[in-house]
């Protein structure tokens, strides 16, 4: 249980590593977007985990 309550940490960093690769690559007028929809879709997951991650607590609790 405690592997998925830090696992949803790791999706953010993950997504802010991408995001800071995403900023750069616009500064220096390279082509980001494929970077753009990973960061996006790592920090989408970071919240998709997390609720997971409460409603099986919430379940847990109630057995």
């Amino acid at each position: 249980m405690k592997w998925l309550t830090y696992s949803q940490y790791l999706y953010l960093l993950a997504g802010c590593a991408f995001f800071v690769s995403v900023i750069y690559k616009f500064i220096t007028n390279q082509d980001f977007g494929l970077q753009a929809i990973i960061a996006a879709a790592f920090i989408i997951m970071f919240f998709v985990r997390r609720k997971f991650v409460k409603r099986l607590e919430k379940h847990q609790k109630n057995q």
